[in-house]
């Protein structure tokens, strides 16, 4: 499935502070929250963090929200974190989300909101696999990642793709 959101639409609905960093591994974590002051404390809260291990995010504007709450479907994913291929390649997302959820706990941070066809890993932190096939040796290219993008669905990962946690 190829996704295709205009660049304005992209910029109406979500602040993006840093490029897409490729090859991605297919797997992504979301803090969920219920509007744009909710996100731009998770920004805060997480940035040095997203930095230093050279992830890639995008956090929902308030317009994100209000289409996602009138369609009542995941209306609460205030910030989407991408892993890279070779950050699941190093074994480092379990040492990545402790120290996200170290890092919303200090900052009083906690909206556990469910996330549909995602898990839950930690109070406000869940998890999903993107792609239609497994886990490619590499990670996805950009091309092969918007021809491989599934829409959520009930279940968080795809047959024959090893669990990240």
């Amino acid at each position: 499935m190829t996704v295709n959101i205009s660049k304005k639409d992209f910029e109406r609905y979500f602040i993006k502070p840093s490029k897409t960093i490729y090859p991605l591994s297919g797997w992504k974590i979301f803090i969920t929250g219920e509007c744009e002051e909710d996100s731009t404390l998770i920004k805060f809260l997480l940035e040095e963090i997203v930095m230093n291990y050279g992830l890639s995010w995008k956090l929902s504007k308030e317009e994100s929200f209000e289409v996602r709450n009138k369609k009542k479907l995941n209306q609460f994913k205030a910030c989407t974190i991408y892993f890279p291929f070779s950050l699941i390649k190093e074994g480092k997302q379990i040492e990545v989300v402790e120290l996200i959820s170290s890092s919303l706990k200090k900052g009083n941070y906690n909206k556990d909101l469910n996330i549909f066809g995602a898990k839950k890993i930690r109070n406000s932190i869940y998890y999903r696999y993107d792609c239609d096939i497994p886990m490619m040796e590499g990670g996805f290219s950009r091309e092969d990642y918007l021809k491989h993008y599934k829409k959520s669905s009930s279940n968080f990962n795809i047959k024959n793709n090893k669990d990240l946690f």
